[in-house]
């Protein structure tokens, strides 16, 4: 009896991108290998190409025409796309509640996201322009705006 896809160890191309997509979002490397029923070895070997096709995932990149529409798009979602799409914040304060504060100085170089790799974010800012965005306990952006970036 010949062996099914699962059998054998392939898996598809929506397999593929949902494990890229876990991780890129911050799960667990060894968890989400575990999940998939292959070895974290794999997923490395996975990220290289499947992260690039996943850059065009409308959950996690898009070109944003203004400063505000990069605020627009992430209320409601998580934090850890947020940094995946913007990079680390420059600065982040957290709330005797649990909520944290993070913000991003465009006009400050540091590590990129994948926004700012892609060329997505608006071609326009000036040298003053931060962006700021409160999120609650539970990692969920609640509020963002803008300082300058006219």
């Amino acid at each position: 009896m010949a062996k099914s896809k699962a059998e054998r160890g392939r898996f598809s191309s929506r397999k593929k991108m949902e494990v890229v997509l876990r991780v890129l979002r911050g799960y667990d490397l060894d968890l989400v290998s575990r999940e998939a029923g292959i070895t974290a070895a794999m997923v490395l070997l996975l990220l290289p190409t499947w992260g690039c096709v996943a850059a065009g995932d409308p959950e996690l990149t898009g070109v944003y025409q203004t400063w505000d529409s990069v605020i627009e798009r992430w209320i409601g979602k998580s934090k850890p796309d947020l940094i995946l799409e913007l990079g680390p914040p420059q600065f982040h304060k957290e709330a005797d509640d649990g909520a944290e504060e993070l913000v991003w100085d465009m006009t400050v170089p540091s590590m990129s996201g994948l926004a700012e790799t892609y060329n997505t974010l608006p071609l326009y800012g000036g040298v003053d322009c931060r962006l700021l965005f409160l999120a609650d306990v539970d990692g969920i952006i609640r509020s963002g705006k803008r300082e300058g970036c006219n």
